[in-house]
C-alpha cells in the first residue's frame, strides 16, 4: 500500500510532483510513457502517477520492452499500462531513461537493444507536438580545468572529445549522437537532461564520486564513519533524486524552449569529507567519527554546471547536504523522520501549544454538551481525528465548526460560561479584532502569525470557530454567493490592514480605501452577515459553504454530511466530527486524505511571528506575573502578589 511505504521514498517523488502542477499541460493529458530500466525510471513513474490523469486512452505507460519495477519505489497501487513506440500518441510525453553508468551496458547486446529502442522513440516524435526527454546519467568529470569548479553543457562535450574515453563515456556519446541525429536531421521533438551524482533511497550507487554504499554499510555494521585525508581533496555536485525529478518535469513544462537543447541538473558542490561529516553529525548518537589528519592541498573539482537549467525555470531551495544525508540515514537505518526538524519555529513549544488548545477544547465541549449545542471538529482537526485520532502531528491549532443555527446559540451562550482565563473574540468586530470568524483565546499568551502581528489585538493561543451556512441548490447561485463572500472578505481585510493590496486589486483598493476609512466597521460586518446568511431560511437546502473558513473556494458541500455528528477519540478525549466525515474530508483533501503528505509539506499553514506562553510553562510563577498589555511589555502593570 502506498501509505505504508517508507516516507523518505514517498517524499522523494510526491514533493516533486506537488511543485510542478502539470495537469493542465496539454501533452501530459495525452499520456506519458517512461522507457525504464533503472531506479530513476521507477521514480519518474511514481512522480508522474501523482500528475497524470488516469482512464481512457491516455494515462501512465511504461515501455513494454522493460517493465521490471522496484516495488520499494513503485507501489502496487500505481497502475502502469504497457505500450511501445508504434502505438503511443506522439502528442504525449516520453521520458527515456538511459543510465550510462549501469554495468549491464558492458554487454554489446544490451547497448544495441537500448539504441534500437531509443531510435524508435525518436522516430515516433519526429515533427510531433509532444516531447521526448532523454534523461541520461553520465560519467562524472574526472577533473575540471584549473580554477574551474563546474563544466557547462558544451564544455562537457569538449572534455569528452579531448581525452581517452572510458566505455561509459563512449556509451553516453552513442546515446547523445542518436538523439542529435534525430533532432538535427529529422525534426524530432526531443531534449536531453544530464546528471552525474544522484542519490536517493534504493540508489546509493548513483553517486560516482564516492562509495556511498560502503559508507552506509560501515555505519550500520561497525557504527563508524571513516574520513581519509584524500576525502578532503575531491569536490563534486550531488543531486537528490527528488531534484532530478523536478529537473525532468521542468524540461517538460518549458517544452517550446527546451526542444533541441541539452540541460544539466546538479546540486551544490560538496567534498567527500563534508558528506561523511554530515552523516556523522546527523546520527552522532549512534556513529563514531574516525578521522585522519587532513593536510592542506589542492582540491579537485568534478562538477556539472546547471546554470542553463536554472534559466529555464529551475527554481529550487536547495536542501543542505546534512538534510539529504539525514533522510538517507533514516531510510538506511530504518528509523522515522524526526518532524521537529521542520517545526523549528516553535522552539520545542508545539506539544505545549497542543495541550493548551486541547484544554480549551475540553471546556468548549463541556459547555456545548450541557447546552445541547452541536459542534464538530472541522478542517485539519477533523482530519487529525480520523487519520491520527489526535492532532495532525505538524498542526498547531484546533478548528471547530457548526451549522448556522447552532453557531448563533454558541455565540450567545459560550462567552458567558468561559473561565476567566479565556476570551471570546467575536467576528462582529467587538474590540480591535476584525477576523471574519470567531476565536476563543487564552489570555496572557502570544501565538501570533505574520498577519495577526500587524494589529494590536489579544493575540493569544486560540481555537477557530467556523460556521457553515446554507446555500442555493443551484450551482450558479452557489458560486455567486462564494464569489461575493470571498470578495467581501478581501474588502474587510483591506480596511483592517489599512493599506492597498499589492496584487491585481491594488489600483481598485488604492481608490476605495480613502472612502472605506470613513465608513464604520459595523456596516462592513452587517454586509458580510447579509451575504453569508442569504439562504439561512431556505427549507430545502441541500448544500452549505464554509463562509468563515479558508475552504470556501473549494465549493459547496453536502448539508447531510454535517447534519449529525459522531463521537471519536481525539488525543485524550472524545470529540464529535461530522457523521458524513468521509464526504467532508474527501471534498477538502481529496479521496486520498488518509495518505500522509510528503515530508516537506508537513508544516503548519501559519507563518509564525511570535510564540510566547508566558507563565504557562512555569507553574511556580502563575499569579505572580504581569497581564499582557497589547501595546508592549513595558506597559504591563505589576501584580499585587
Amino acid at each position: 500500500m502506498i501509505n505504508q511505504m517508507n516516507e523518505i521514498v514517498l517524499d522523494s517523488y510526491q514533493s516533486a510532483a506537488q511543485q510542478y502542477k502539470l495537469r493542465e499541460y496539454a501533452p501530459i493529458g495525452k499520456g506519458v510513457v517512461v522507457r525504464n530500466g533503472s531506479v530513476l525510471g521507477d521514480y519518474l513513474l511514481a512522480a508522474l502517477s501523482e500528475l497524470v490523469p488516469s482512464g481512457g486512452k491516455s494515462g501512465l505507460f511504461a515501455d513494454k520492452e522493460d517493465c521490471s519495477f522496484n516495488r520499494n519505489i513503485l507501489s502496487d497501487q500505481i497502475k502502469v499500462k504497457e505500450t511501445d513506440a508504434d502505438h503511443f500518441p506522439a502528442e504525449g510525453v516520453c521520458f527515456f531513461v538511459a543510465d550510462c553508468m549501469d554495468e549491464r551496458f558492458r554487454d554489446p547486446e544490451a547497448k544495441k537493444k537500448l539504441l534500437v529502442s531509443l531510435d524508435s522513440w525518436c522516430t515516433r516524435f519526429r515533427g510531433a507536438s509532444g516531447q521526448l526527454v532523454v534523461c541520461s546519467v553520465v560519467p562524472m568529470v574526472e577533473s575540471c580545468p584549473p580554477g574551474v569548479t563546474r563544466l557547462a553543457e558544451r564544455e562537457y562535450d569538449s572534455y569528452l572529445a579531448g581525452k581517452e574515453r572510458t566505455w561509459q563515456e563512449e556509451w553516453y556519446l552513442q546515446v547523445e549522437k542518436t538523439v542529435r541525429t534525430q533532432v538535427r536531421d529529422h525534426g524530432c521533438s526531443a531534449s536531453m537532461l544530464r546528471c552525474d551524482n544522484v542519490i536517493g533511497p534504493e540508489y546509493l550507487n548513483g553517486v560516482q564520486a564516492m562509495d556511498m554504499t560502503g559508507m552506509f554499510r560501515e555505519a550500520k555494521e561497525k557504527g563508524t564513519v571513516t574520513i581519509s585525508a584524500e576525502d578532503a581533496r575531491h569536490s563534486f555536485t550531488m543531486l537528490n533524486v527528488g531534484y532530478f525529478l523536478r529537473a525532468a518535469l521542468t524540461v517538460v513544462g518549458e517544452r517550446n524552449t527546451a526542444i533541441g537543447n541539452i540541460y544539466q541538473a546538479s546540486g551544490d558542490p560538496v567534498t567527500i569529507m563534508e558528506v561523511k561529516e554530515a552523516l556523522h553529525s546527523q546520527f552522532s548518537e549512534r556513529l563514531k567519527l574516525v578521522m585522519a589528519e587532513i593536510v592542506p592541498g589542492e582540491i579537485v573539482y568534478h562538477g556539472l554546471d546547471s546554470l542553463k537549467l536554472a534559466n529555464l525555470r529551475w527554481r529550487l531551495e536547495w536542501k543542505p547536504v546534512s538534510e539529504i544525508l539525514y533522510r538517507m540515514g533514516c531510510y538506511e537505518f530504518g528509523i522515522p523522520y524526526d518532524m521537529s526538524r521542520l517545526l523549528y519555529s516553535y522552539n520545542g513549544r508545539l506539544e505545549e501549544l497542543k495541550k493548551l488548545e486541547l484544554e480549551m477544547l475540553k471546556v468548549v465541549d463541556r459547555i456545548c454538551r450541557e447546552n445541547g449545542i452541536q459542534y464538530f471538529l472541522a478542517g485539519g482537526s477533523c482530519l487529525g481525528a480520523v487519520r491520527h485520532q489526535d492532532f495532525i502531528p505538524w498542526d498547531d491549532d484546533i478548528d471547530i465548526g457548526m451549522l448556522r443555527e447552532d453557531f448563533e446559540r454558541f455565540r450567545k451562550i459560550v462567552p458567558e460560561k468561559l473561565p476567566e482565563c479565556y476570551t471570546y473574540e467575536d467576528a462582529n468586530g467587538v474590540g480591535q479584532s476584525h477576523y471574519h470568524f470567531d476565536k476563543i483565546r487564552l489570555n496572557d499568551t502570544y501565538f501570533s502569525t505574520k498577519y495577526s502581528s500587524h494589529f494590536r489585538i489579544n493575540d493569544g493561543v486560540f481555537i477557530d470557530v467556523l460556521v457553515y451556512d446554507r446555500t442555493s441548490n443551484n450551482r450558479f447561485f452557489q458560486n455567486l454567493q462564494i464569489r461575493l463572500t470571498s470578495m467581501w472578505t478581501r474588502v474587510m481585510n483591506i480596511k483592517w490592514w489599512d493599506s492597498p493590496r499589492k496584487n491585481v486589486h491594488y489600483r481598485l483598493s488604492l481608490i476605495a480605501l480613502p472612502v472605506m476609512r470613513h465608513i464604520g466597521w459595523n456596516w462592513f460586518h452587517k454586509m458580510f452577515d447579509r451575504i453569508t446568511r442569504f439562504y439561512e431560511k431556505k427549507k430545502n437546502a441541500e448544500y452549505v459553504i464554509d463562509t468563515m473558513g479558508l475552504n470556501i473556494k473549494k465549493g459547496a458541500m453536502r448539508l447531510e454530511w454535517m447534519t449529525d455528528v459522531v463521537d471519536v477519540p481525539f488525543a485524550d478525549m472524545i470529540a464529535p466530527i461530522p457523521a458524513g466525515y468521509d464526504g467532508y474530508l474527501s471534498h477538502l483533501y481529496s479521496k486520498r486524505y488518509m495518505e500522509l503528505l510528503p515530508i516537506d509539506s508537513r508544516v503548519s499553514g501559519h507563518l509564525l511571528a511570535r510564540v510566547d506562553l508566558g507563565d504557562v510553562q512555569f507553574p511556580q510563577a502563575q499569579g505572580k506575573t504581569r497581564h499582557v498589555d497589547i501595546r508592549g511589555e513595558l506597559y504591563e502593570k505589576e501584580t499585587n502578589s
